[in-house]
């Protein structure tokens, strides 16, 4: 994850360069951003100890949370209105999610192959 921080914060630059020329100022909000994901990823694995059908609604609401987060986050940081932050948020988790996979991917094969 610190190292997809960097390209999370060019992919915000991409949707928000008018906003903020400034590529380092998009890199404290993914700073930001990811400080927070962590957080919320941190309750989702200890929740993952509590066996009860309750904990696995909860679990998803903690990863819906994430992404309602950004928007709120985007909208407050770069302005706009609430029609124009949620399509930048719909663009901004797509592309960003793929390279997450991505990297997980790449991750695995290079685990796979040290077996």
């Amino acid at each position: 994850m610190f190292v997809l921080m960097p390209l999370f914060a060019l992919i915000v630059f991409a949707f928000y360069f008018r906003a903020e020329p400034m590529y380092v100022a998009h890199f404290y909000f993914s700073v930001h951003y990811h400080a927070f994901v962590f957080i919320v990823l941190a309750l989702f694995e200890a929740l993952g100890l509590i066996h009860h059908w309750s904990v696995a609604i909860a679990r998803l609401l903690l990863l819906i949370v994430m992404f309602v987060y950004l928007g709120i986050a985007l909208r407050r940081v770069y302005g706009g209105t609430r029609g124009i932050t949620i399509a930048k948020t719909a663009g901004i988790v797509p592309i960003y999610s793929a390279f997450v996979l991505c990297a997980m991917a790449l991750i695995a094969y290079i685990t796979m192959r040290r077996l």
